[in-house]
């Protein structure tokens, strides 16, 4: 960290001062680059996270989005077809495995950090600024998060953050054919979710309430969203003949954790980077906002507030402002670094919150503790514990599976409550040689139907009230226990043999749909 200040000041240099601010079409263009020491942290970020994706297990969307990759589609009800098609491929290339699996979100964060990085740069930042910017984005938390397990986040931040480094360009450099980048950002990750387009449109009204409103007549804007929509039309053709079912997704998820989502949304701001980096984000959003070289660029501040109340009323995610929150972290950097300049001794307290930071991000987001010590962190570590006790769910099926008398075997069929006890169950499941497993939940309902020849069904998760109404007689044989104590979202719930449809599957599969 000594490197990072105590250098050369000036426009291109590693150090920053603030005496001299430089014009906004110079800045970008004339900072030096400071590719090796980014590229390092990449690259050790990277083999950090391959080197503990072998920890815990899947988690419940991974298992998912390896089943949906099972059904190649230009999009489902609740993704769109990046992240199960990354799912595929990763398993075509590397192996049905958890390692492989995750090589994309290795990959992905690497870039993140390369972006965040480029986008210090573009603020002015010179090589401390862009290495400290890719230091606190490698000890993030919820960046480690999408990195150790793939997540459609873990598409969205790097795609987010391009489209925010190609507006940034256009707007710095006055050069309007940055535009044209940004709207095939847009296009693009509009094939995994719908966050960016709220991000555009967060930033898109901030243009016109604090400017430079003359980009309104640039014909690159236009141009740009119109390539937007030129490379996301089949996805919008999906979505409007299948009747915008990821609309559908949205209005459940609100429903279901809409209240909770409002009640955490400000205080989890302060922690989804890491609460040591709080206060460089903090910063950045300031100087953004007041500094007069940034002043072409005080639109994102004014997006960032807009799509943060967005979210709040719409009961989004929390997450779904990291991409934000990175891109005033990379203006953080640099006012960091000319903060250090001043007095090189400070460098310490900068350090110590990387330092910290990264203990707090790894502890929680890689699979650094044992399993046994989850049982007290699950409730707010979530990550960690949906990543626990799938092989040992399938056992137990398993073992239900084993007291159906022989005969009806052939005529049995698994239903599950949710995509991850499907998911596991479609994983661990061949090694049992357990029947196909069925779910109502979410793109799953698509692919059921049971067989009209199914009259015995094992179920796992569903409630009794359910199952008395599709069933004439059911056995409870046993409740998914805990695994090393971890009490997940399973651990209660009911393993069952059912016999008898009251009707046929086609008549009962609707009872069991639900989306959230």
């Amino acid at each position: 960290m000594s490197s990072l200040a105590g250098q050369p000041a000036g426009p291109s240099g590693d150090s920053e001062t603030r005496t001299e601010p430089r014009t906004a079409a110079a800045i970008g263009t004339t900072s030096t680059s400071a590719w090796r020491s980014v590229g390092l942290v990449a690259l050790v970020t990277c083999v950090v996270l391959l080197g503990t994706a072998f920890g815990y297990g899947y988690y419940r969307d991974e298992l998912y989005f390896r089943q949906l990759g099972e059904h190649p589609s230009l999009g489902y009800l609740d993704a769109g077809p990046v992240t199960p098609m990354l799912a595929r491929i990763a398993g075509g290339l590397f192996g049905d495995s958890l390692w492989g699996l995750r090589v994309p979100s290795a990959l992905l964060t690497a870039l993140t950090i390369v972006v965040v990085a480029l986008l210090a740069k573009e603020f002015g930042g010179g090589r401390g600024a862009q290495t400290v910017a890719a230091i606190g984005t490698a000890v993030s938390l919820f960046p480690l998060m999408a990195g150790h397990t793939l997540l459609t986040s873990t598409f969205d931040i790097p795609l987010s953050l391009l489209m925010i480094l190609f507006a940034a360009r256009a707007l710095l450099r006055g050069d309007g054919r940055w535009w044209l980048g940004a709207g095939a950002a847009i296009g693009v990750a509009l094939y995994n979710k719908e966050l960016i387009l709220l991000l555009a449109l967060g930033i898109f009204p901030a243009l016109l309430v604090v400017g430079p409103r003359a980009v309104y007549r640039d014909r690159y804007l236009w141009l740009g969203a119109l390539l937007a929509v030129v490379v996301t039309a089949p996805n919008i053709v999906y979505q409007a003949a299948d009747g915008w079912p990821q609309l559908t997704l949205t209005e459940g998820l609100a429903r279901a954790h809409g209240a909770a989502n409002r009640i955490s949304f400000v205080p989890q701001q302060l922690v989804l980077l890491g609460p040591f980096l709080a206060p460089i984000w903090i910063t950045g959003a300031i100087r953004l906002w007041r500094a007069p070289e940034w002043r072409p660029v005080r639109a994102l501040v004014v997006g960032a507030a807009i799509c943060g109340v967005l979210f709040l009323i719409s009961g989004g995610r929390p997450d779904y402002t990291v991409p934000l929150l990175l891109t005033l972290f990379a203006a953080g950097s640099v006012t960091t670094v000319r903060w250090l300049a001043d007095n090189a001794r400070r460098t310490r307290w900068v350090a110590a919150a990387l330092v910290l930071n990264g203990l707090f991000a790894a502890v929680v987001a890689l699979p650094l503790l044992p399993e046994s010590a989850l049982s007290g962190i699950s409730g707010v570590d979530q990550l960690a514990a949906g990543q626990v006790g799938w092989p040992e769910l399938t056992a137990q099926v398993a073992a239900a599976y084993a007291k159906v008398p022989a005969a009806a075997r052939a005529s049995t069929v698994l239903l599950a409550a949710n995509y991850g006890e499907a998911g596991a169950l479609d994983r661990f499941g061949p090694a049992y040689r357990l029947p196909a497993v069925y779910s109502g939940h979410d793109q799953l309902y698509a692919y059921g139907p049971p067989p009209p020849s199914a009259t015995t069904v094992v179920t796992v998760g569903l409630k009794t009230t359910l199952t008395g109404q599709l069933f004439t007689g059911c056995q409870t044989t046993a409740r998914i226990s805990a695994v090393a104590g971890v009490p997940t979202e399973e651990v209660g719930k009911l393993i069952q043999i059912c016999q008898g449809p009251r009707a046929s599957w086609a008549t009962l599969w609707p009872s069991v749909r639900h989306v959230d």
